[in-house]
């Protein structure tokens, strides 16, 4: 059986974060394989990444494929889309010119449905080659238009890196690891830093538009890091007391169960990824979007006792076991091979 991971994002020097969880899902998917088995990655060539236009970007995106893949000898029996549209049409004409049998397996990660809540005719189309569909949370499947679809419900994973260290001392109040872009609540981080400037420590993880408030800034409180690799990042959940997650749309944020996996409880805007993961005042806090963050989240801390905290780190690290990548990969070779039994039959 060969089998395609294909993803439209990809790693560069500027952003090597970019498309990991696809990478890392890859890996572990890898080490479950027997010998008759063969699993291949193709990504978004590096080159491709700092095209001046998408038409550019996807045109090489596109010739990269054909070039690897229309010539090889073996044909695909699987091909698992990450990010839906429009690394779909890569699968479909596969299907349609090159092996008629493939089976098609696409991961909505978020933006390939929150961008398209009313799809075109093309997205629609492409939706009818979809053998199975995985949706990294149940509230972003009900998002999708079609509701009739034979599905799954898996995150893309966290390592195995992330776990608790009983003998960490807690060195930051709060830290947050993501895109510092507006959607990711990157204002709202700013807007917290600076009112509780006084009073808490942050540490600030990551690259975006909104990078040069925190790698210039010259507040005491504010610690700023632009990557981390899991080994380090895992070391900075562990000495950190709370994680913060202020997304405007998120399907599902895996720092969210990274953090808590270390014992690290998140505070967390309600979002779709969030109420996945969090059960509020039980493994962490949700915060109503709407609500005023710097007043709910002092609150939070103010009210939160020693015992009190030890127990939302207690259920925090249970709850994020769930999605060790381990876990989620055997669920998905299982699903790779009864989707060949059938294809076979």
């Amino acid at each position: 059986m060969n089998i395609l991971l294909l993803s439209n994002m990809g790693a560069s020097l500027r952003n090597p974060s970019q498309g990991v969880f696809v990478r890392r899902q890859f890996n572990a998917l890898n080490r479950l394989k027997s010998s008759q088995e063969q699993l291949y990655l193709y990504e978004m060539p590096e080159k491709a990444l700092f095209a001046k236009s998408s038409l550019t970007k996807y045109t090489a995106f596109f010739l990269g494929f054909f070039k690897r893949f229309f010539v090889h000898k073996a044909k695909l029996d699987v091909i698992h889309v990450h990010f839906f549209f429009p690394t779909i049409l890569l699968a479909v004409i596969y299907k349609c010119l090159r092996n008629r049998r493939v089976k098609i397996i696409v991961t909505f990660h978020g933006s390939d449905i929150y961008h398209y809540s009313n799809p075109n005719k093309l997205y629609r189309y492409c939706v009818k080659f979809i053998d199975h569909a995985i949706f990294v949370s149940q509230d972003l499947k009900k998002r999708f238009y079609k509701s009739e679809i034979d599905s799954s419900i898996f995150s893309a994973g966290i390592l195995s890196d992330f776990a608790v260290k009983k003998t960490a001392e807690k060195e930051f109040d709060f830290i947050f690891v993501g895109t510092l872009d507006e959607n990711k609540g990157a204002k709202r981080l700013i807007e917290l830093c600076e009112k509780l400037k006084d009073s808490y420590k942050f540490l600030v993880v990551g690259k975006g538009p909104y990078q040069a408030y925190f790698s210039e800034s010259t507040h005491s409180n504010i610690a700023y890091i632009p990557h981390l690799d899991s080994t380090e990042l895992a070391s900075y959940y562990q000495k950190s007391l709370w994680g913060l997650s202020l997304s405007h749309k998120e399907s599902f944020g895996l720092v969210i169960s990274e953090a808590m996996a270390c014992g690290t409880p998140v505070i967390a805007t309600n979002t779709d990824g969030s109420r996945a993961q969090i059960d509020s005042m039980e493994n962490g806090f949700l915060i109503a979007q709407s609500e005023e963050l710097v007043k709910s989240i002092r609150e939070v801390v103010h009210n939160t006792s020693d015992t009190d905290y030890q127990a939302l780190s207690n259920k925090a690290a249970a709850r994020a076991k769930k999605e060790n990548v381990n876990i989620i990969a055997q669920n998905i070779f299982a699903l790779y091979r009864k989707i060949a039994i059938y294809n076979e039959s």
